[in-house]
């Protein structure tokens, strides 16, 4: 069942735009957000790994292993995935900036885009 959104003495039921498969295009997006924040995080806990030899490194390469249920299950519209993926995220932009700086901002930008996109109105509308 859509919401219906008032404002004033106008309501309006939001336009939800869905994919071939029926899940609509904002949480296709939310996903492939989720799915990049998993290669960056795999991707940079190796090179950390390699450079530093750290505690920070196994923690990121956990969160994003962990990063790939989410992205599974987000796609199934699993309310607990969304929570997770924000989660998530917030720990990445923390693990990102512990760590080498050059090699963590990219990360951590794409994980504030990705906390800000599952935050708007679009995506949580179908999780809230």
């Amino acid at each position: 069942m859509q919401k219906v959104i008032c404002i004033g003495k106008s309501c309006y039921q939001p336009v939800i735009y869905l994919t071939e498969r029926g899940i609509p295009k904002e949480i296709t997006l939310a996903s492939y957000l989720i799915l990049l924040d998993v290669i960056a995080g795999i991707i940079v806990s190796i090179v950390m790994y390699e450079i530093n030899d750290d505690w920070t490194s196994g923690l990121g390469l956990i969160v994003a292993v962990v990063g790939i249920w989410v992205y599974l299950e987000l796609k199934k519209m699993n309310p607990q995935a969304w929570q997770l993926g924000i989660i998530l995220n917030l720990v990445g932009i923390a693990l990102y900036l512990l760590g080498e700086i050059e090699i963590g901002i990219p990360g951590a930008l794409l994980s504030i885009i990705t906390v800000i996109y599952l935050y708007s109105p679009n995506v949580k509308q179908h999780f809230v």
